[in-house]
């Protein structure tokens, strides 16, 4: 023990020897006597073998000592073998120690926590010895790279200098447009004091821009699609392509085929995921440098203008001048040899040589046509000589490939091959330096692969998102996307561009005089007040173009000419000068498209895309059938002829081939697949379309209707679609620029009349009025906003937003605070004069319903007074079950269920033959109907209330007084579950009650089925005769009995995740399930808010009528469905507009000959 301190090279192995021998002497010097002596004889004689064994590790490691400094000191044992007897040392001491203790609990807690910290031993070393290996392996590589650098620039240094000279001129600048002579002239007169002689001079002088590829600070997140999902989608084309070999006569309609797949993919992401400008978390986020230093094959996506390309060039850019300038290593790692290539032209290659390999190819490659020698080197002779040399640096592993645009393939027949032919690349020449690939089965051999310190080739693709999921490589690639610029990198942007383009302008200013004072710092305050926009968070449609790469050059070149001290506050305009800018360009693209036509395009192609595409694609021939319909509708011909048809095509098919060649507002996504370039410009043009009174009066029938009806109309039929909602509010603010006396104020009022007819459940028109308040030029008139929030603050109290819908609540409460102080005290002292003196009516409205038509025609009402116990004077009231004597078919029994802070219930009982109705006392404090049924048979009502939840009455009540005759019986909901309104049948010939109840099971629930005998009432307390669990059956809706068949059928919520509703038959008498059906599918994120059935015996059908929701309960969809009982087939299915509300509802059937 004394010598373990001395202890050199394995100290830490040593320190835990010490710990396990200090504690065995411990035990040995103060519990010798308790200690067994069976144990003694044991231990003794072994420990002494141990110890021994011991003494000679530590000799040993002393020699390794002395071995590090004295190289002839021979070793008798190597390092790992010392190690090895060590941890068997420490095995042997554990156990010595644990057979020394006698009681069982302690010795098993020693032995838990002795392995323990063995084999933390054990993980420590490891992680050591494979960090020095990685040390040694990166100084090996470091030094091999060196040296294989030199010999390759020893063979080719002459030619690899011309081409990374050529690769600095190729890709040292960007063009910027929109910065002409008069645009940059106007701002050297405001900034630089020039007279308008200089002005003059400067304008004549100044050419196009060249901006210098010295800033690209990207950031990429991790791609969330699988392997899965990526080899589904190839699977797509796979299938494509033998849909085209064994069906060929079709092979002209096979463009659209995988693509509809493929935008019916449910991992495709949607536009407003991608396009959405959000404070993000930086955690999800990766710097290219630590993505380029850790992973050898790697894909990077992104969207049109998300500046991949021009990423990938400034990389190519800086691996170029590392090179140059003979730079071993860059925040990237090890500087390899840069070679770009687009798979574009690649493929263009191919085509004319099939047997061409990507190998073969490089060195040949060229850059938008433009070759990578200096014209004055191309020749036979150096062509080979650059490709030699280029092939050369791959086969030693010095190589970065960088493959642009792999979603540029131009035929599908052409994609599955020339990706092949990647992978057959990556396979062969990108490997680890064990020979790791990334096509291995198993990829544990390159798990630790490093291509910062291990060396070796490296890969990078370049990909538009849904092209590449369309043509994924598969393999171990590491995917990332390119993130939204955050705002600090926009500023980053911004400072860059303006201190760029002020440098150009002070060079050129010296040239002309050079005298005049060109102030270095000139650009600081030029760039500030675009910077100050992009630092306020509430500036939405401005964050949401600057985030595109493209688009914050647009954004600069318009606040670099803007003569106002900020952009425009309202998102119309900020859109519209946006989109003037960028149609600038489209006049230079020799189209015979005029702007004015090419805006009516790109509207209806908007209003399109977002009605029908939530991934904001749309196939190629659609794009081409609404171009030339557009065209058609622009120059108004009711009966064009064949020549005009012809020519309404061929300007459809050069529009499609313009944006297929360039990404501008409406960019190509993909082989066959376009969209537009950010989701603002798809919601800008699709709010034009809504405003377009000459396509409104061309696309419906506005007989009788004015210009301002129609617009209100257009409008409004969006309201309910949450996807419309920024497109609604970017219209609102388009109508607001209108200062015609009235104009603005006259649509609103027909918009809100719109609603009013409407009759939603959530008023969404005035929701909508007052929240896009920033949007608008002029401000809501009083008169408007009054009518607005009235009827807000009246839907608001009905329906307790405060405590049903907290979303709802802040929403209005965030719009109201926004509004002037002014207007709200107006509004309050209107509303209060107006309301303040009524009381308000406790009534309801009985209606018929006409499945057909789906429309309600009012029969009665019916009035009843309310008994306060002075707790509150606000009620909530919903019906409950109804109950038909259907003796007569003339009377119901209905209960009103109030929910304030306190439940309270009455019974109503309403003669429909007289239009008479009375009602019982309250019953306080009380909380739910469940059931309420009429019994012909015993002339009786009975029904089934909790009190206090989960307790559950089951009582008789008086048919005349509704007061309470006698209780059947009472249940605790912790021994029979909960029960479900509507989920009940009653057979009143054998007497009793079926029910599916609720149990609680932990973290879910279970159904549970419940039969109770009436027979039983008076008899016994407890009447359940049957509850037994029902397998799989997570939420029942609706149970529907038919006495004919004696069977129940029942509707039910499918899961916890995707809730679709069910439908199932249930045995009443055994409890059994059988016949699954599906009734209605829920789009995800969606819920099921009410299910009701009726059923109809003489045609043996069920009516029911299901309204579905979003989480915020503000888009809402109801469905009226009949099914054939006996069969579960559905006969009719549609969607209804009437039924919003629908929850507030219930409904009966009251004669057999009715369909009401």
């Amino acid at each position: 023990m004394d010598a373990i301190g001395s202890a050199a090279i394995h100290q830490e192995e040593f320190q835990l020897v010490m710990k396990r021998l200090t504690n065995i002497a411990k035990i040995l010097n103060t519990q010798e006597s308790s200690i067994d002596d069976d144990a003694m004889k044991r231990v003794l004689p072994n420990l002494e073998i141990t110890i021994k064994a011991l003494r000679i590790c530590l000799e040993e490691d002393h020699k390794f000592e002395i071995s590090s400094t004295n190289k002839s000191q021979k070793l008798k044992y190597d390092q790992r073998h010392i190690q090895t007897v060590l941890f068997d040392a420490l095995e042997r001491l554990l156990s010595h120690e644990a057979d020394l203790i006698k009681d069982p609990e302690p010795r098993a807690k020693l032995l838990s926590e002795g392995y323990f910290e063995q084999q933390m031993l054990r993980r420590k070393i490891f992680e050591k010895e494979l960090k020095l290996r990685e040390e040694a392996a990166k100084v090996d590589a470091s030094k091999t790279c060196k040296e294989l650098l030199f010999q390759l620039h020893q063979e080719h240094g002459y030619i690899i200098t011309s081409y990374l000279e050529q690769c600095l001129i190729l890709h040292g600048t960007v063009p910027v447009a929109g910065l002409d002579a008069a645009v940059v002239g106007n701002v050297v007169a405001r900034f630089y004091g020039v007279t308008p002689a200089q002005q003059g001079a400067f304008e004549q002088n100044w050419r196009s821009f060249q901006m210098p590829l010295e800033h690209c600070s990207i950031q990429v997140r991790a791609d969330q699609s699988t392997s899965f999902e990526r080899k589904a989608a190839r699977q797509m084309l796979m299938d494509d392509k033998l849909d085209l070999f064994f069906n060929f006569k079709h092979k002209h309609s096979q463009g659209g085929t995988w693509v509809r797949r493929l935008l019916n993919a449910p991992y495709m992401p949607t536009m407003v995921k991608r396009d959405r400008f959000q404070l993000e978390d930086k955690g999800d986020s990766f710097e290219i440098s630590d993505v380029l230093r850790k992973h050898r094959w790697i894909v990077i996506l992104g969207d049109p203008g998300s500046g991949k390309t021009t990423f990938v060039r400034w990389l190519m850019l800086q691996y170029a001048q590392a090179f140059r300038d003979g730079q071993d290593e860059l925040i990237f790692g090890f500087t390899r040899m840069p070679i770009l290539i687009r798979i574009g032209e690649f493929a263009e290659a191919l085509a004319e040589n099939n047997s061409l390999t990507l190998f073969d190819y490089i060195g040949h490659h060229k850059w938008f046509g433009k070759p990578v020698l200096p014209p004055n080197m191309i020749n036979s002779s150096t062509a080979g000589q650059i490709s030699r040399a280029l092939q050369d640096y791959v086969k030693k592993g010095q190589a970065l490939i960088i493959l642009d645009g792999l979603d540029e393939i131009p035929a599908s027949e052409q994609r599955s091959a020339l990706v092949n032919l990647v992978e057959k690349f990556v396979d062969e020449h990108v490997k680890t330096p064990l020979f790791g690939s990334a096509l291995d089965n198993l990829h544990a051999m390159h798990l630790n692969d490093n291509p910062s310190q291990s060396g070796g080739n490296q890969l990078l693709i370049t990909s538009r998102i849904v092209g590449y999921h369309a043509a994924p490589v598969t393999g171990h690639f590491s995917h990332f996307i390119i993130k939204h610029m955050d705002q600090d990198s926009m500023k980053a942007f911004v400072d860059f561009w303006f201190h760029a383009v002020h440098m150009k302008i002070i060079d050129l200013l010296k040239l002309i005089d050079s005298q005049i004072p060109a102030g270095e710092y000139t650009w600081i305050r030029h760039a500030r007040m675009l910077k100050t926009e992009l630092d306020n968070n509430d500036n939405v449609g401005l964050l949401e173009l600057a985030s595109n790469a493209l688009l914050i050059t647009v954004i600069c070149g318009i606040a670099f000419g803007s003569k106002e001290m900020s952009l425009p506050k309202q998102r119309i305009l900020l859109y519209s000068e946006t989109v003037n800018s960028m149609l600038l360009a489209w006049n230079n693209k020799g189209s015979s498209i005029n702007e004015g036509k090419l805006v009516s395009i790109l509207g209806d192609i908007a209003e399109h895309i977002h009605q029908n595409s939530s991934s904001g694609l749309i196939e190629e021939e659609d794009l081409k059938k609404i171009c030339a319909l557009s065209i058609r509708s622009y120059e108004n011909m009711q009966n064009p002829t064949a020549d005009d048809l012809k020519r309404f095509d061929n300007e459809a098919l050069q529009f499609a081939q313009i944006i297929r060649d360039d990404v501008g507002i409406l960019a190509a996504r993909g082989e066959s697949m376009y969209g537009f370039l950010h989701l603002t410009f798809q919601e800008y043009f699709a709010s034009l379309n809504l405003t377009n009174k000459q396509k409104l009066k061309h696309k419906s029938n506005s007989a009788g209707l004015t210009d301002v009806q129609l617009i209100a109309q257009s409008l409004h039929q969006h309201i309910y679609d949450p996807r419309f909602r920024v497109i609604l509010s970017l219209a609102f603010g388009k109508l607001s620029l209108n200062q015609k006396k009235g104009y603005f104020d006259s649509i609103c009022s027909a918009f809100l009349s719109e609603s009013r007819a409407a009759n939603f459940f959530v008023p969404l028109a005035p929701l909508l009025l007052i929240s896009c308040g920033n949007d608008l030029s002029q401000p809501l008139s009083s008169d408007v906003l009054f009518d607005v929030l009235d009827l807000l603050l009246v839907a608001a109290g009905r329906d307790n937003w405060y405590s049903t819908s907290p979303n709802l609540f802040t929403q209005l409460l965030k719009s109201v605070d926004k509004l002037p102080d002014a207007s709200v005290t107006d509004f309050i002292h209107r509303f209060l004069s107006q309301h303040l003196s009524q009381k308000p009516p406790y009534y309801g409205d009985i209606n018929t319903y006409d499945p057909q038509s789906t429309t309600f025609e009012f029969y009665g009402n019916f009035s009843f007074s309310v008994v306060s116990d002075n707790t509150t004077d606000v009620f909530c009231f919903e019906p409950g079950p109804v109950a038909v004597m259907n003796n007569t078919y003339s009377t119901i029994f209905m209960p009103l269920q109030c929910h304030a802070e306190i439940s309270r219930l009455l019974l109503l009982k309403y003669d429909l033959q007289k239009k008479t109705y009375a009602q019982s006392s309250w019953y306080l404090k009380t909380g739910t109907f469940y059931y309420l049924y009429y019994d012909s048979h015993r002339q009786r009502l009975f029904g089934l209330r909790d009190v206090y939840t989960p307790t559950y009455i089951m009582e008789e009540y008086n048919t005349t007084t509704l007061e309470v005759i006698q209780e059947y019986t009472r249940q605790n909901g912790t021994q029979y579950g909960f029960a479900c309104q509507g989920c009940s049948v009653f057979n009143p010939d054998e007497n009793w009650i079926v029910e599916i109840r609720i149990v609680s099971a932990g973290q879910h629930y279970d159904a549970y089925y419940m039969k109770m005998d009436l027979n039983l009432v008076g008899k016994k307390q407890d009447i359940v005769t049957e509850f037994q669990k029902l397998p799989e059956f997570v939420e029942p809706y609706t149970m529907t009995y038919d006495i004919k068949t004696k069977l129940v059928l029942v509707t039910w919520k499918h899961g916890t995740i995707f809730t679709d509703t069910m439908m199932i038959y249930i045995n009443p008498y055994t409890g059994k399930l059988h016949n699954e059906a599906s009734l209605l599918k829920t789009p995800f994120g969606w819920f099921v808010q009410s299910v009701q059935a009726l059923f109809d015996e003489s045609t043996r059908q069920i009516l029911f009528l299901i309204q579905q929701s979003d989480l915020q309960q503000i888009q809402i969809s109801v469905w009226a469905i009949t099914v054939e009982f006996d069969t579960m087939k559905i006969i009719e299915k549609k969607q209804v507009n009437a039924l919003a509300g629908l929850q507030a509802w219930t409904f009966f059937k009251t004669e057999k000959k009715s369909n009401s």
